[in-house]
């Protein structure tokens, strides 16, 4: 690996302290955060909500790799930024104010569950467990783990946009469509890291290269049809940045890394380096552990869990006699830290993958 040197404005940094990090690596989440929002949310008219997102984006990197740090149980200050403050920056005012709060507190939440060494195991079971339940219920929890629709909102939030908010169906297609086709790509660098959350774990792995050709056709047929249409203009440019150019810009991917090439299967070296958080990558290896934690997750439900989600995780449970329900989260190597689902629920994920297109053009009148 070659030395890098970090590029972001100055007044980026402000108060930003996360616990754990070297100087080196606090640079690293700071340039990976501007370099993120700056590929898939390219142009702004608001600087001071666009450098909101960008900090808030700063932690949720941070929360990747460092999730024993970060909880926002305890206190809106994290990594030294007040995410109330910033939140309220971004969305204050508008229609989506307190809905992109809950999505931005359920992201970090669930994603420092993952990364952090001592996860909370009933927690981690049911979140697993509420995944494989259905594709819908699964790609409900990628986007916010994803934070999709949450940036759908800021980007027309930094550019003034208010009153164009997307419906609930059509934040499901186009969330999807991204989260589909970023998961295509980053197959291997999220098997790398024995990640929970990429589609191809549960739909069959030789359905990327059919989804992502579907998908992308309808994301240029979304995109032809509001061609005309200037406050969807930002919604347009995320998707279709974070469809597959995020991977040869950031400096996050290993695109230079790999001979200029995306999608390359790991290595057993590229699992050693996302273990040492190598690109601010990780590798799951949590032993869950028997608290009150998710308890306490579901006392503070109206603050920090997305409208919906808390039902997902108490109702969900082991209900296919066929998958196979993890205790632990120590992958083997290729494989995922998640439910492996039966033949009958692999195939249910495909189909619904099948069905993207007549779904687009149904919600969104293509």
């Amino acid at each position: 690996m070659t030395d890098e040197t970090w590029h972001f404005p100055p007044d980026l940094r402000g108060t930003f302290e996360p616990e754990g990090l070297t100087p080196g690596q606090a640079d690293e989440a700071l340039a990976c955060a501007w370099e993120y929002v700056r590929t898939i949310v390219p142009a702004y008219t608001n600087r001071a909500r666009y450098i909101a997102l960008a900090r808030l984006t700063a932690i949720s990197t941070v929360t990747e790799f460092r999730g024993e740090h970060i909880s926002p149980l305890a206190s809106p200050i994290i990594a030294g930024y007040d995410t109330g403050e910033l939140l309220a920056t971004l969305f204050a005012g508008t229609a989506v104010d307190e809905t992109m709060a809950r999505e931005y507190y359920s992201s970090i939440l669930i994603t420092a569950e993952k990364s952090s060494p001592h996860g909370n195991a009933e927690l981690l079971s049911r979140y697993t467990a509420a995944i494989a339940h259905s594709p819908a219920q699964w790609f409900r929890i990628r986007d916010c783990d994803a934070q999709a629709r949450l940036f759908i909102a800021a980007s027309l939030a930094c550019n003034n946009i208010e009153d164009a908010w997307l419906t609930e169906e059509q934040n499901q297609i186009l969330t999807e469509i991204c989260d589909a086709m970023y998961d295509a790509v980053a197959y291997h660098k999220h098997r790398a890291e024995g990640e929970i959350c990429n589609t191809f774990a549960y739909a069959h792995p030789s359905l990327r290269q059919t989804t992502y050709r579907t998908y992308r056709e309808t994301l240029w047929n979304i995109d032809a049809h509001w061609a005309d249409t200037p406050e969807r203009t930002p919604v347009v440019n995320f998707l279709r940045n974070i469809a597959g150019p995020i991977h040869m810009t950031m400096r996050r991917y290993r695109f230079v890394e790999d001979s200029l090439t995306i999608g390359n299967p790991e290595t057993a070296q590229t699992v050693d380096q996302a273990r040492e958080n190598v690109k601010l990558w990780y590798r799951i290896s949590s032993t869950p552990q028997n608290n009150n934690h998710y308890r306490e997750i579901l006392a503070s439900q109206d603050r920090v869990l997305f409208p919906g989600f808390a039902a997902m995780l108490e109702e969900a449970g082991q209900t296919c006699p066929d998958c196979q329900y993890p205790s632990r989260y120590t992958p083997s190597p290729a494989q995922f830290a998640g439910v492996p689902v039966c033949t009958a629920h692999q195939e249910e994920f495909g189909a619904h993958l099948a069905e993207l297109p007549g779904r687009a053009r149904r919600v969104l009148g293509l």
